[in-house]
């Protein structure tokens, strides 16, 4: 694997923390490139509707329609 033939020349906290590194770093591209799919699957979809509101307007936690200008007046208020 790679990591076993390491063991001799670095610690195993250093290990465990560059392994747990790795694996974040992995799981973390893999879920942004799945909300990437999601979304564009959404947008490309015949049922998509550009001016609706409503719980449809999210994929997984992302707003498809937010507006970045208004949530930050709406949190300098």
């Amino acid at each position: 694997m790679g990591v076993l033939q390491c063991q001799d020349f670095v610690s195993a906290d250093a290990m465990d923390t560059f392994v747990n590194g790795m694996l974040r770093a992995r799981i973390s591209r893999r879920v942004i490139a799945e909300q990437h799919l999601a979304l564009t699957e959404t947008f490309n979809s015949p049922w998509h509707v550009a001016h609706t509101s409503s719980e449809h307007d999210f994929v997984g936690e992302v707003l498809l329609r937010c507006n970045a200008k208004e949530v930050i007046q709406r949190c300098g208020k």
